[in-house]
């Protein structure tokens, strides 16, 4: 590979590193080998069909929407984004760590973001959905207690 370059034609950190080059096509090998983009599709539609169960569990407009392709999934909660308005993405986030689940806040608007590795087995998204799901009715309900 070097000896196809130019002298001088080396402009960035990354232009025709042979050891990026051979990492980026090991990755590739891997993803196809061990089938992650099948394992991605099937645990995506298992964790946007649970959201979404989720979703209609809860008080209606509470969970604005479920949106995401493959493990990138965000789930907005419907704030109105007032002064007023608490918004309940936050609280969850900070209650599913409590429960030994990393979920992100994002956006200016009241949204969650899961993103699990393309790894992640369907014990483990049926484990994450529980978790969410207790998470957001202990918040729910104590905002309804205040």
């Amino acid at each position: 590979l070097m000896d196809l370059q130019p002298a001088g034609s080396q402009g960035g950190t990354y232009a025709g590193n042979a050891v990026a080059c051979a990492a980026a096509n090991a990755t590739l090998e891997v993803i196809r080998g061990e089938g992650l983009l099948a394992n991605t599709k099937a645990r995506g539609e298992q964790f946007m069909t649970g959201l979404r169960a989720i979703q209609a569990k809860h008080p209606r407009g509470l969970i604005s929407d479920v949106r995401g392709r493959g493990l990138m999934i965000g789930l907005e909660f419907n704030g109105d984004g007032s002064a007023t308005d608490v918004p309940v993405g936050p609280q969850v986030s900070a209650r599913c760590l409590e429960k030994g689940m990393l979920v992100l806040t994002t956006s200016v608007y009241d949204t969650l973001r899961f993103i699990p590795p393309l790894t992640v087995s369907e014990a483990e998204v049926e484990e994450a959905l529980a978790i969410f799901d207790e998470a957001l009715t202990e918040v729910i309900g104590e905002q309804l207690a205040a």
